[in-house]
């Protein structure tokens, strides 16, 4: 949201389309899945631990997630991480500070202001650091069919088979 008010852009209904499908979404769902296991743990010998139910499904989505969310990022971006100064330098030099305070500067922020969240966005999507982020995201808890297994076990098929049963019985 802040690199969308950055380019003034927070009115524009594609824009808002983008953030609340692309971004918001993502984000409350996973949101929705952290709370969903503090609300409804699992109490064994008068402890208890978040459901891993959904602790698991966030673990497996989240490699999906994190893929999705970043490609969001990006596009919001659009051309903006190409026309960046290369470094800090353009603004400390007495040859280029007045052209890159100049052309640099958003409609609600200053050339400097502009730089560094473009700067702490692009570390986040684009840098190397944020390919090992990435990678990092993906495969901390473990590969892929390791997490999906978890999730198998842990989930409520019992549930799940009642409810068919239920509408089964109803039709």
């Amino acid at each position: 949201m802040k690199l969308v008010e950055l380019h003034s852009n927070e009115g524009n209904a594609a824009t808002q389309s983008h953030l609340g499908g692309e971004i918001a979404a993502l984000c409350a769902a996973f949101d929705g899945l952290v709370h969903a296991a503090q609300r409804f743990p699992l109490i064994s010998g008068g402890v208890a631990r978040p459901h891993p139910q959904y602790v698991y499904a966030g673990m497996s989505l989240q490699r999906r997630l994190i893929v999705d969310l970043m490609r969001a990022v990006r596009e919001l971006a659009g051309g903006a991480f190409q026309a960046l100064p290369s470094s800090l330098a353009a603004f400390d030099s007495p040859e280029t500070c007045a052209d890159t305070e100049r052309y640099y500067r958003s409609g609600v922020a200053s050339a400097r202001d502009r730089v560094k969240l473009l700067k702490l966005i692009w570390d986040m999507v684009g840098t190397e650091f944020a390919g090992r982020q990435l990678q990092y995201e993906m495969f901390y808890s473990a590969a892929q069919p390791v997490v999906n297994a978890r999730m198998f076990r842990a989930y409520d098929w019992t549930s799940a088979k009642a409810m068919v049963d239920r509408c089964l019985g109803e039709y």
